[in-house]
């Protein structure tokens, strides 16, 4: 590669005639945000890009998605941040409240529901742990439904009338 073709946008171990073009390492990067990668790192090297060097890398789409899905990730871990149980909006409790009242209000759809302290959750009188326990359950059942689903469109074909899957000849 001539020293034009060859692009990187901050020091990096490897040698100068290994590395790719702009536009190769920009789709790069890009293929790692739409993973939902939390960690965007060089193809070369493998450290880790700075927010600075992402947001001159990437177009706008990619940026806001970037930013959003860090936003998401951080959300989860604050403890002090809860999702509300009808729609996909959220906001922070107040932890100076006692266990026994942490009531919570939605500020996007106005759902007044308690949450549990350890979970952060609303299930009602089920007891935390069985909660768990029954959307481990739930959350197996939808996978496995959908690893069915797959093996049912791997295996047949559409009835030329009705459109029922039916068995491959």
């Amino acid at each position: 590669k001539t020293e034009a073709e060859r692009f990187l946008p901050h020091r990096c171990s490897v040698e100068p005639e290994a590395l790719c073009c702009r536009p190769c390492f920009v789709m790069w990067v890009q293929s790692q945000v739409e993973a939902d990668s939390p960690h965007i790192r060089c193809c070369h090297c493998d450290l880790e890009l700075s927010i600075r060097v992402l947001q001159h890398l990437i177009d706008e789409e990619h940026w806001q998605r970037y930013c959003d899905a860090a936003l998401q990730r951080n959300l989860k871990r604050d403890v002090h941040f809860i999702w509300c149980s009808k729609c996909s909006g959220g906001g922070w409790v107040d932890t100076r409240h006692p266990i026994s009242s942490c009531g919570w209000c939605c500020p996007e759809c106005s759902n007044t529901f308690v949450y549990c302290p350890q979970c952060r959750r609303d299930h009602g009188s089920i007891s935390c742990k069985k909660f768990q326990r029954l959307r481990k359950e739930v959350m197996g059942k939808q996978s496995k439904d959908k690893d069915s689903e797959g093996m049912v469109q791997r295996s047949s074909k559409s009835c030329p009338s009705c459109k029922m899957p039916i068995q491959k000849d």
